[in-house]
């Protein structure tokens, strides 16, 4: 039992060093999307940090979920694990358009349904 455990450490160990091989042999032959693509995502998290309008908490939220899914995509791309990135990209795209169309139509019912619980 032993035996097989440290085989299966073994075996993940040699993924998790692949896998940051495969991470910096990426970033190194890309270095300039890299680069550009790192400074959108820094961009976006230190440039606007949420919106104080009366009702900003949509803009807010959707806001969040484009920072964490654009990073997300970042990564995985970077990881080449381009399935992952397209759909998380894809993702961010419409948390985007959403946190665009939230400075229009700040209600957050226009988002969602809320149940006799007060679920959305």
């Amino acid at each position: 039992m032993v035996l097989i455990m440290n085989e299966i450490q073994n075996n993940l160990m040699d993924i998790v060093n692949r896998e940051n091989q495969v991470l910096l042999a990426t970033i190194d032959s890309n270095a300039e999307y890299y680069n550009l693509s790192y400074n959108v995502v820094d961009y976006l998290w230190h440039y606007v940090s949420g919106f104080d309008a009366e009702n900003g908490l949509t803009f807010t939220l959707f806001l969040g979920q484009f920072r964490k899914a654009i990073t997300q995509t970042l990564l995985s791309i970077l990881r080449l694990h381009s399935v992952q990135g397209f759909l998380t990209l894809r993702y961010a795209l419409e948390s985007g358009a959403l946190a665009c169309y939230a400075l229009f139509s700040t209600e957050l019912e226009s988002f969602c349904g809320v149940d006799e619980y007060e679920r959305a």
